[in-house]
């Protein structure tokens, strides 16, 4: 490389981690990617990335103002061009070892850097311990991370370009919180829980199984929901293969990096079936209809819960012990028998044994009222829970007539 010939914007494009490796840097290489390289030496830290005009830029994690290109670097250390291009980067061969990139950004940058950072999940987490989804598949796709905080954390993409070629690239992450945030900093509350928070680029959500090295055009299953929990349910729930199966996630919306990737799916996923599990709601089905658009030449199989969403047909279907494929028919079976054996008390509560009546107190008051309380938001608009909730009415008026005798000896 000839000094005369290297000036203003060609300085620009030289490749920035080579020449500050001849400068007492070093890789970090835990913390790279084809998008950032990430150097350090024994006081210094920067992320290195480059634009599509092949031009590189930095910045430093630990101090806002200090990012740039090459003249910022040298700038903002004190530093002369001409010092940091010495003779030894002149005599070796320079290569480019990180790819341009249009959507990367500081924001990304970090939060890709910080996901990379979390621990797989654990086996004390609130998708297994709240969301009742096995422990065993969250330890399959082991891409699902959690944090500091035990929120799980689950990696974004959207679709990039390099030299023509389309990609899936990283931008992010979704924090799903473990603690929802109910109140804004003024203590004001919010009218919904926030139970996301995005990092970096928005993107499609996308895990697969540890053991899954199938190429795009060998997957077989992509499952696309609003929610990760959704389609971690769904998987549970329909028994697919999670070798040969991807997971998706839109995070409540239909963004047109979505459809950038469902379009490169559309493309390259040339032997997959796509399996959509969209809410039960307006919204759901307005989701639905905006991603079969991007279909037109894959198997499309529409899934459709028997609840709001499917991680409330898991819970449902845990909690009462069903068979997978149970319809509405079998949950309002097994609100039946919860009233049945209310009214059974109700009306022997005279002849029936004390350690018997004493029994069935206890499993009404401590598990049956518990449970249905517990349930009724997510089954109030598709079975009818009226029967049971006068005769949980009449059974609590009992309990307290009981009560007060207690009191009264």
């Amino acid at each position: 490389m000839s000094k005369s010939k290297v000036f203003n914007e060609e300085i620009l494009t030289l490749p920035f981690d080579i020449i500050l490796m001849q400068n007492g840097y070093s890789y970090k290489k835990d913390k790279c990617s084809r998008n950032f390289i990430t150097m350090s030496n024994e006081s210094d830290l920067i992320i290195i990335t480059r634009q599509t005009n092949g031009q590189y830029l930095y910045f430093n994690p630990n101090e806002e103002n200090d990012r740039g290109n090459i003249y910022s670097f040298c700038k903002n250390r004190g530093i002369k061009i001409n010092n940091l291009l010495n003779e030894k980067v002149d005599k070796i061969e320079l290569k480019h070892n990180i790819e341009p990139s249009k959507s990367i950004n500081k924001a990304s940058i970090e939060a890709i850097n910080n996901y990379k950072a979390f621990t797989t999940i654990k086996q004390k987490n609130f998708f297994n311990d709240d969301r009742l989804i096995s422990q065993e598949i969250l330890e399959t796709f082991n891409t699902l991370k959690q944090d500091k905080h035990y929120n799980v954390c689950v990696p974004t993409y959207i679709l990039d370009n390099f030299q023509g070629k389309d990609f899936i690239n990283s931008s992010g992450y979704i924090a799903y919180l473990r603690k929802p945030i109910t109140h804004d900093k003024q203590g004001n509350i919010y009218s919904k829980p926030i139970k996301q928070l995005c990092y970096g680029n928005k993107g499609l959500e996308i895990i697969r199984n540890k053991d899954n090295k199938q190429k795009i055009e060998n997957i077989k299953t992509i499952i696309i929901t609003e929610s990760m929990i959704d389609s971690l349910s769904l998987f549970e729930l329909k028994n697919y293969n999670p070798n040969d199966t991807l997971l998706c996630a839109t995070n409540g919306q239909i963004t047109k990096s979505h459809k950038e990737i469902f379009a490169y799916f559309e493309k390259n996923a040339k032997n997959a079936k796509i399996v959509l599990g969209f809410d039960n709601d307006e919204k759901g089905l307005d989701f639905k209809l905006k991603t079969k658009e991007c279909f037109k030449k894959r198997e499309i199989i529409e899934e459709k819960p028997n609840l709001k969403d499917f991680n409330d047909d898991l819970l449902i279907f845990k909690v009462f012990n069903l068979k997978k494929d149970f319809s509405l028919e079998d949950i309002q079976k097994e609100i039946n028998s919860l009233q049945e054996k209310t009214e059974y008390l109700l009306d022997k509560k005279s002849v029936l044994i004390e350690s018997k009546k004493t029994e069935l107190i206890k499993e009404i008051s401590n598990n049956d009222i518990p449970l249905v309380s517990y349930l009724k938001p997510k089954l109030e608009s598709f079975i009818n829970l009226k029967i049971l909730g006068k005769k949980f009415e009449e059974f609590n008026a009992y309990l307290g007539r009981i009560n007060n005798k207690k009191e009264r000896n």
